[in-house]
């Protein structure tokens, strides 16, 4: 019964890690809330063409959508902050 079990034990190391086995899924996702790199950079010049209370309203907005997701907001004190983290996700 012992060998048995580290016959088990051994069968178990040889399979290749969740990471691998999802990583070509993972590589291929959808960008991050659907940012495609076009529609960030339309959004980054559209954005300074509105009004403050616009612009504050966007960016509220934003970062309450990305924090909905899991996406972690931290370090992001505007705008340009929140397009860099959704460049990175994608």
């Amino acid at each position: 019964m012992a060998n048995d079990g580290a016959h088990v034990m051994g069968a178990h190391f040889m399979r290749p890690s969740p990471e691998a086995e999802y990583r070509q899924g993972f590589d291929r996702r959808p960008p991050a809330l659907g940012a495609t790199p076009e529609l960030l950079a339309e959004l980054k010049e559209h954005y300074v063409l509105l009004e403050p209370v616009q612009q504050r309203e966007i960016y509220s907005v934003l970062r309450s959508q990305m924090l909905r997701q899991l996406i972690s907001c931290d370090g992001a004190a505007d705008i340009d902050g929140l397009i860099d983290i959704l460049r990175k996700c994608s």
